[in-house]
């Protein structure tokens, strides 16, 4: 059931209810879903996911690190989480644009259009959002390779228009620089609209931008 929170409110000495919780809010903030009968409303309304923290100029969202039982994988996804806040520092700094770091959630998640609306790739997952675009961060591990960084450009274009290359260790950026000129005089059809590089010390340090017809 959906009501206009006015009329909530001017009922509220019925209801007992004196403000909805923010969960219950959907994306207008207009109107609020009301479960009359008691333990009647779905559990995932009350779960995190809606929740944004604003720490160092970014919002980070209290779903933004990846969950996982396995003890293994927990230090690739510390890190994967690292680093998406040192690039969302570095992009806020660059662009001056207000930065969040988007929940890890399935497209089937309810809170799915609220995080992710605008997305031109819809059903996916990119991991951050810049002023209104979207962004990917892409972790570049390792020595330079031609083909690492093909494939690295192939899988994050699928998730956004923007990828943001993180460089964990050192690479010669004349390498990137030539290599994705290449790529671009080539016509590969899956080039991002654009390409922040950003040394292992979180600075920005290369910007492709790809040339619109």
């Amino acid at each position: 059931m959906f009501i206009l929170i006015e009329e909530l409110k001017a009922h509220a000495y019925k209801k007992s209810i004196i403000d909805p919780p923010k969960e219950f809010l959907n994306n207008t903030r207009r109107t609020v879903e009301v479960f009359t009968e008691k333990n009647a409303r779905p559990n995932h309304l009350l779960t995190k996911g809606l929740n944004y923290e604003y720490k160092d100029g970014i919002y980070i969202s209290d779903l933004a690190k990846k969950n996982t039982s396995s003890e293994n994988e927990r230090p690739r996804i510390e890190r994967e989480y690292e680093n998406k806040l040192i690039v969302a520092k570095a992009l806020k700094n660059h662009l001056n644009e207000p930065v969040k770091v988007l929940p890890e959630i399935k497209p089937s998640n309810r809170e799915y259009d609220y995080h992710f609306d605008g997305n031109p790739h819809y059903g996916k997952v990119p991991d951050l959002k810049v002023g209104e675009n979207f962004w990917e961060v892409e972790s570049y591990e390792g020595k330079y390779k031609k083909s690492k960084l093909w494939h690295m450009i192939k899988e994050g274009s699928k998730q956004a228009d923007f990828i943001a290359l993180k460089l964990n260790e050192f690479v010669p950026i004349n390498n990137i620089k030539k290599q994705l000129n290449l790529l671009s005089n080539d016509k590969f059809n899956q080039m991002p609209l654009s390409i922040i590089i950003i040394n292992k010390d979180g600075e920005v340090i290369y910007t492709y931008k790809k040339e619109r017809k």
